[in-house]
């Protein structure tokens, strides 16, 4: 399992990203989910008990300022980039629901700034 956390400046929110890599890693997902206080725990545990492929899933707390992200392992480069970009939409409109911001460029810049972190956790995590 693979870890990567940054902070969103302005609104000072925790995003931790996590990649799962398979169902070894599950003592480590528990771990995470009692660390960042995840209610659907259960159901991560499961996914990766199980073997899940191809997905994510995001959490938010925003009332203590943290967001995470957990990846499951990938076949492909293609399902990487589309759940990293449905994820990222994720963390963004969360964002800006919470922060109830309506403004154009402010959403871009976030946007901008998010996908920039996620490129820098993927290009640490490409597949093998």
């Amino acid at each position: 399992m693979k870890t990567f956390k940054f902070t969103v400046p302005f609104y000072k929110v925790e995003v931790v990203l996590i990649q799962v890599e398979g169902s070894q890693d599950i003592d480590e997902v528990r771990e995470c989910c009692r660390k960042y206080n995840i209610d659907d725990a259960e159901q991560i545990e499961q996914y990766v008990s199980n073997g899940v492929k191809d997905g994510g899933d995001t959490f938010r707390d925003l009332g203590r300022r943290q967001m995470v992200v957990f990846f499951y392992p990938f076949s492909d480069e293609q399902e990487r980039a589309n759940t990293y970009s449905h994820e990222k939409r994720h963390v963004e409109d969360r964002l800006l629901e919470y922060y109830n911001v309506h403004d154009i460029e402010s959403a871009a810049m976030l946007a901008g700034f998010i996908g920039e972190q996620f490129w820098i956790f993927e290009n640490q995590n490409k597949l093998q």
